[in-house]
């Protein structure tokens, strides 16, 4: 390549940037402005590499008057043009949106999902293709609007995932921190959440005492002090109708309280639930002053209000059996958040291209 071609190929990206910093310096555009404009601006994107096209992606995408056909061009490119697009372009048709959703790389659904302007369909698709990455974009987008619909989609699949949890729960969502991510909640979060299902509770004249369950408290008892621990998780997960993985969550927590409000929710005495404490092995064991804080837990917190934390906290299986019931009668797409962890059919890409310290440890 001659020196004369090489100066002429260093002036197309130049040329490129100083047309888009025109057109985006301001609005009102004329209807011929903007053909025209379109015609030069699509020409010279044509002859620029990914990195200068990504350099002009996001100010044009931004821009409320940017013709479609450009928006549509950098999504043909593929890579970081078309992920900017798809995050920031008003002018991304629908029907695209939802390709890329649905059967594109799971890296351009997760530039959907950092979008401003989701609505709670696109949510729902979005958490059905079973991704984590989508969901931890989800949970980071500064401008997702989390009403009750859409954060009761975003807590239940966000019921194993950590970072997540604590996303959500450092947005201060609206009617507080769901009872769903009490495992992640620190100590003083598990607090209000406790005493807001203590509240919801007695309001509802939910107060009363559990049946007494002896022979299952005595099989708890017996596999805790053989420290089986599998045992246990197996005991527990039937009885709960819970997933075995949530359970072992339950009982690896260092805090204490999740398994002392499962003991509360199942109705066991309190000197034999006391014994499960001290026979599981974990830090608060060796602790008198948590233990005794532990039993205080379990006497205090009214059975209903015990009972709906684990449920949400754990995902009771006959609540999930229910969710997918619902969603294979009504197929309707809020529906999918209990499916978050099905993975989607992959297709090809659309034609166009450690704990904190502080958690879960009281006094």
């Amino acid at each position: 390549m001659t020196d004369s071609r090489k100066e002429k190929e260093a002036e197309k990206p130049k040329l490129l940037a100083a047309v888009v910093e025109q057109f985006v310096a301001r609005e009102d555009h004329r209807a011929e402005d903007l053909r025209q404009f379109a015609r030069l601006a699509g020409d010279l994107l044509a002859l620029v590499d990914n990195e200068v096209a990504a350099a002009v992606a996001e100010p044009l995408c931004r821009h409320p008057e940017t013709p479609r056909s450009l928006v549509l061009r950098l999504l043909a490119r593929g890579g970081a043009p078309a992920r900017i697009a798809l995050r920031t372009a008003a002018a991304a048709p629908k029907n695209l949106l939802h390709a890329f959703v649905e059967r594109g790389p799971i890296e351009m659904a997760v530039a959907v999902a950092g979008r401003s302007d989701l609505s709670r369909e696109l949510v729902a698709r979005l958490l059905a293709r079973g991704d984590s990455r989508i969901l931890q974009a989800l949970a980071a987008n500064p401008e997702l609007r989390l009403d009750a619909p859409t954060l009761k989609l975003l807590t239940e699949a966000a019921r194993d995932d950590f970072t997540v949890a604590r996303e959500l729960i450092g947005r201060d969502p609206p009617g507080g921190v769901s009872e769903a991510l009490f495992l992640f909640a620190t100590r003083e979060e598990r607090a209000v959440i406790l005493l807001s299902a203590c509240r919801s509770a007695m309001l509802t004249g939910g107060g009363g005492a559990p049946p007494r369950q002896d022979d299952l408290a005595q099989e708890l008892e017996a596999l805790a002090i053989a420290e089986d621990r599998e045992g246990l998780v197996s005991a527990l997960a039937a009885t709960l109708e819970a997933r075995k993985d949530r359970v072992r969550a339950v009982l690896s927590d260092e805090g204490g309280e999740p398994l002392a409000l499962a003991l509360a929710s199942l109705g066991l005495p309190l000197e034999r639930a006391s014994r499960i404490l001290l026979a599981v092995r974990q830090p608060y064991s060796f602790d008198v002053a948590r233990i005794r804080a532990l039993r205080d837990l379990i006497a205090s917190t009214p059975h209903r209000a015990a009972a709906s934390i684990v449920a949400a906290m754990t995902g009771a299986a006959r609540q999930e059996r229910a969710v997918s019931r619902r969603a294979q009668a009504q197929d309707e797409p809020t529906s999918q958040a209990g499916a978050w962890r099905r993975a989607a059919p992959r297709a090809s890409a659309p034609a166009l291209a450690n704990k904190s310290e502080s958690l879960g440890k009281t006094g």
